[in-house]
């Protein structure tokens, strides 16, 4: 139908400027038919594009499907896209990241540490052995166990939603948060993000690929640059919605079950500073335990030697190094780690 759609627009405009087009030789007659063609499958997408980048509004909150949640909290299994994401750590049956599955009911005499976060934390472009979660476990040692339920794209609420639906019933002793400015970037940019790629792919045979990726480029970005500028318009709000409440749960939680948690901050650039704040003032509201990565001056995490070449990520050196900060911090100030028998 598309496609009968073009032919028949293409035929009326060539109709309407036929006296035109007979003055025409050859060589323009080409030029004109084949500008005609590529400007009638342009338009459609421009179309498209103008009507998405409008409809996008964070003030407004997106429904999300039962399939966006799937794809966004409930099911990472698929944390990670071997085929361009490099070394890819072992994935359990339950989206965790580990070379074992876990017992249900715990095991008596085993301590659990629940390590929660986005990419950072999860291990991007590493191996297993390479990841924060295994380094932190191996100087624990004897009966911890640290689950690792980072993944990809996470953001708070998205963390946490997680832990509830897959990773409490693990009956953790200890849960560690690695959280990271982007953490703030609300659920609605990845709806939005997946209602493009939806547009994409509805048209995918149709558009030039010039065009696709542009367009998903030009989408990517428009994206988190409407929402920081809602964000800084508004962040109060945000930061009541995509920080205090879903950590509110887990403060719940965590308070009802007698389990000590622990925040790892990075660094914030300084026009995201109002987010750091945010944060050491809820860990200080919860009683949460706060460890400050950029107030660590033996370390510099932003050390090119540190951090994956062209994303940024932190290396495998890079986890080993903050795996042994956590410990000494555990153990500067006792807390529960620190006093379970080795």
């Amino acid at each position: 139908m598309y496609i009968l759609a073009i032919v028949l627009l293409c035929a009326s405009v060539r109709l309407l400027l036929r006296k035109q087009i007979v003055t025409m030789n050859a060589e323009k007659r080409l030029l004109f038919d084949a500008g005609l063609v590529l400007l009638v499958l342009v338009f459609p997408c421009l179309v498209w594009m103008a009507y998405f980048f409008t409809s996008v509004d964070f003030r407004r909150g997106a429904e999300y499907s039962d399939t966006f949640k799937q794809r966004y909290i409930y099911n990472k299994m698929k944390l990670f896209d071997c085929r361009t994401d490099g070394d890819c750590p072992p994935v359990n049956d339950d989206g965790l990241i580990a070379v074992r599955n876990y017992e249900i009911p715990k095991p008596g005499g085993v301590k659990r540490i629940v390590l929660l976060g986005d990419s950072f934390a999860a291990g991007y472009r590493l191996g297993y052995e390479d990841s924060l979660g295994y380094n932190l476990e191996k100087l624990l040692g004897g009966n911890a166990e640290v689950i690792n339920a980072a993944f990809k794209g996470a953001n708070s609420t998205a963390e946490v939603e997680f832990f509830f639906s897959k990773v409490s019933r693990y009956e953790p002793d200890f849960i560690l948060v690695r959280y990271r400015i982007d953490d703030i970037f609300s659920l609605d940019v990845d709806y939005y993000e997946d209602v493009s790629w939806r547009i994409v792919d509805r048209w995918d045979a149709l558009w030039p690929k010039a065009l696709k990726s542009a367009f998903m480029k030009k989408t990517f970005f428009a994206i988190r640059n409407k929402y920081e500028k809602y964000f800084f318009g508004n962040p109060d709000l945000v930061l009541q919605k995509e920080l205090f409440e879903p950590f509110g749960r887990l403060r719940e939680y965590a308070a009802e079950k007698n389990i000590e948690v622990m925040m790892i901050s990075d660094y914030c650039p300084e026009k995201y500073g109002g987010i750091c704040e945010a944060v050491e003032k809820m860990a200080a509201e919860n009683s949460w335990s706060l460890l400050r990565l950029y107030s660590i001056d033996t370390l510099d995490f932003s050390a090119p030697e540190l951090r994956i070449p062209g994303d940024g990520h932190p290396t495998g050196r890079a986890n080993e190094l903050l795996a042994g900060e956590v410990y000494k911090y555990i153990v500067q100030n006792n807390l529960s780690p620190a006093r379970w028998s080795r």
